[in-house]
């Protein structure tokens, strides 16, 4: 055998070594979209979808853990705000799973972590629908200056603190000059659902059964948080009302979208991602969500995430409630 001897290779074999490569190297191109000017939505929905699912995992393994409840401020009515390591990690995986595909494309997170904090989490996502609805829209490209992305890694924390999961949920809104038009709300567990719309183009298989509507009796959800100061304003411009205490501004859109409740008010500030996607959702189905001074929520500006004159969702009859409550406002 001779071992040290000279490697002979014939001309046709480095032509086609050099062409597989080429292929290869434009596939892997192919698969890994570069966004620069101008976003897909039917991207950013496959998207949004799949980081809500991811954040939402990551949330489930943690309840199973002792959790690590920490206070990051006071909420204007004085309560604790709380996060907790199942924020963190969902928010680490949302939020850097759409930032390393997206890469020009702002996302407004409720937590923020840097990229040191979240290093486990630097993959891109594969932009693979697993739902037939999805797979036969057709691509809608738009200005990515023109989208702002609204995440919401654990909505409902106090609750999740105090074990009451049916109240959680985990959300993602995507819009466009402003306006609410992609919404995903994901719950990790009871349900175990992802409902999603994009407004004018398409809905989940689950919001496309019949809505019910609310039963004569009005049904008013509210915050549990503050549900005393709301229910007393509820029943004084509402006497024949029952008003039902809930978690999480996702969980209140779903009720509103089941024909549990008729109306949504919430009367003091609030931030974007709690109802960015609900919005969104809401929109789809021709309901609506508003201020209390009933004014349409512009999601554009990255730099203003409160909702300062509170908020008003119905699937039906939006007007009828909003003569009802516009004088509640804390």
């Amino acid at each position: 055998m001779n071992f040290g001897g000279t490697i002979k290779l014939n001309p046709l074999g480095i032509c086609v070594i050099l062409g597989l490569t080429f292929i290869f190297l434009l596939y892997s191109f192919a698969r890994r979209p570069v966004y620069e000017k101008e976003v897909n939505l039917k991207d950013l929905l496959i998207a949004a979808i799949q980081v809500a699912e991811k954040g939402g995992v990551e949330i489930k393994t943690q309840s199973h853990t002792e959790l690590d409840k920490q206070s990051k401020g006071k909420t204007r009515e004085g309560a604790d705000e709380f996060i907790t390591d199942a924020d963190k990690r969902s928010h680490c995986s949302m939020y850097y799973g759409l930032r390393y595909t997206f890469p020009t494309l702002r996302v407004i997170s409720e937590e923020t972590l840097s990229i040191e904090e979240c290093a486990l989490y630097s993959e891109t996502l594969h932009l693979i629908p697993n739902d037939d609805t999805i797979i036969s829209l057709s691509n809608m490209y738009v200005p990515v200056e023109d989208v702002t992305v609204w995440i919401d890694p654990l909505d409902a924390t106090q609750e999740f603190t105090e074990k009451l999961t049916s109240y959680v949920t985990v959300m993602v809104c995507v819009a466009v000059k402003g306006v609410p038009t992609i919404g995903v709300i994901h719950q990790p567990f009871d349900q175990q659902t992802t409902s999603w719309a994009w407004d004018g183009i398409a809905i989940s298989p689950d919001l496309k059964r019949p809505m019910k509507k609310p039963e004569s009796q009005p049904n008013i959800i509210v915050s549990r948080s503050h549900a005393g100061q709301v229910q007393e304003s509820v029943s004084r411009v509402l006497p024949q009302a029952k008003v039902i205490p809930a978690g999480g501004s996702g969980y209140k859109v779903l009720q509103l979208i089941n024909g549990n409740a008729s109306a949504y008010v919430h009367s003091t500030y609030i931030k974007k991602w709690d109802v960015c996607a609900g919005n969104a959702i809401l929109r789809s189905l021709k309901g609506r969500m508003s201020t209390l001074k009933n004014e349409d929520i512009d999601y554009s500006d990255a730099k203003e995430t409160k909702v300062k004159d509170g908020i008003l969702a119905a699937l039906y009859d939006h007007g009828k409630y909003y003569d009802i409550f516009k004088n509640i406002l804390q």
